[in-house]
């Protein structure tokens, strides 16, 4: 009976130990838990937010692509119809119910309304009327030095 004792002996010192590492890995096993759930919740979160910025990114192209969509076919639309005016000018034209309106000839050149100034004339010499009536015209103002005038 000696050896059964001492079996149950050592039988008890095994189970207490047992039931002290059981402990130490069930908090171990619930701290684990503990961290994955929040490991989870951060991993929905980044989802949720993907999935936010798919949904948004999937409306912003729908909306490009409608809107060149409506470019191209306004564009087209406005092709066919600038065309056809310009066959119907042309019908009209060769009919002789349309005369083509002819541009207006500028009296005088750039070059001439300005006159060229050189670097050193830079500072203002325009002679300005001192008293404004309906009678002063653009005409009236010298841009010239005055000993020129």
């Amino acid at each position: 009976m000696e050896v059964k004792d001492q079996m149950n002996v050592r039988m008890n010192q095994v189970m207490q130990k047992l039931g002290k590492v059981r402990e130490v890995f069930d908090s171990a096993h619930r701290e684990n838990q503990h961290q994955m759930d929040k490991i989870r919740e951060k991993l929905d979160e980044v989802n949720a937010q993907e999935m936010e910025g798919s949904r948004e990114y999937e409306e912003f192209r729908r909306k490009t692509t409608f809107i060149r969509r409506q470019k191209r076919k306004h564009g087209l639309i406005r092709n066919i119809g600038t065309t056809l005016y310009n066959w119907a000018i042309l019908i009209l034209t060769l009919i002789g119910w349309y005369k083509s309106v002819k541009k207006v000839v500028k009296e005088m050149k750039k070059t001439e309304e300005l006159p060229n100034v050189s670097p050193s004339q830079h500072t203002l010499t325009v002679v300005f009327p001192e008293v404004s009536n309906p009678t002063t015209t653009a005409t009236n103002i010298s841009v010239l030095p005055k000993k020129q005038q």
